[in-house]
């Protein structure tokens, strides 16, 4: 279950960690544009707004989101009056909470949006002979022993096995593995050394998985057939 989280980046650290504690996989963006290219391009189970860009109102944030995303959008925010909060409902919000919360309600409302929409967090993810266990962060191919890769590598394999067949962009595993960076982080050669890596440790499992590259694109995952062809 994949959550995008817009917003101050110094809110962002707090918020995603609660709901990685609940399995839910954040992708944080503090760049309000990014976001929205995310949102259209990508499919979410929801989507939390923390805080609207420099300028906007916050139901306008909400308007602006809802016109390229149909994920449940929940908006996190200090305290509103009773017409802003309507304002920001009739925008296109599916829920308001606001400051301050637990991140215990805030985690059972993401979830029970992503229920209303058929999506629900699983401690197990499954593509092909390879598992992963979120809650202990354990990987095993086939019936071979778990193993616990390197915490990067784990996150790579983690955001394809989300995607499965279709594409992970290389926009949505940067920010998987790196957030908002305000130094703009590394380059996507680091992502290539990454998915390299994880290429090789399914090899050396003999996994029935590999990963697929669409150049300058993205990666998806593919299930060989007995002659070891994708």
């Amino acid at each position: 279950m994949i959550a995008l989280v817009l917003g101050e980046a110094r809110f962002l650290g707090d918020l995603c960690n609660g709901l990685r504690r609940g399995l839910i996989t954040p992708s944080a963006v503090a760049d309000w544009d990014v976001g929205l290219a995310l949102a259209e391009a990508d499919e979410y189970a929801a989507a939390i707004v923390v805080g609207p860009p420099l300028g906007w109102s916050m139901a306008s944030a909400v308007e602006g989101l809802r016109r390229v995303t149909s994920a449940p959008i929940l908006v996190v925010t200090d305290p509103l009056d009773v017409q802003a909060r309507v304002a920001v409902l009739r925008a296109g919000a599916d829920d308001c909470i606001m400051t301050p919360f637990h991140h215990d309600e805030l985690l059972a409302r993401v979830l029970a949006a992503g229920r209303r929409v058929g999506v629900t967090p699983s401690a197990i993810l499954t593509f092909g002979d390879v598992i992963l266990d979120l809650s202990v962060g354990s990987i095993r191919v086939g019936a071979g022993s778990p193993q616990w890769w390197r915490p990067k590598e784990r996150q790579v394999l983690e955001r394809l096995m989300l995607s499965g067949a279709a594409m992970c962009t290389k926009r949505r595993m940067f920010h998987a593995l790196y957030g908002e960076r305000d130094d703009g982080g590394p380059g996507n050669r680091v992502l290539d050394v990454f998915i390299s890596r994880v290429r090789q440790r399914l090899r050396e499992c003999a996994s029935s998985v590999s990963i697929r590259t669409a150049w300058s694109a993205g990666w998806w995952l593919e299930i060989k057939n007995q002659e070891g062809v994708a």
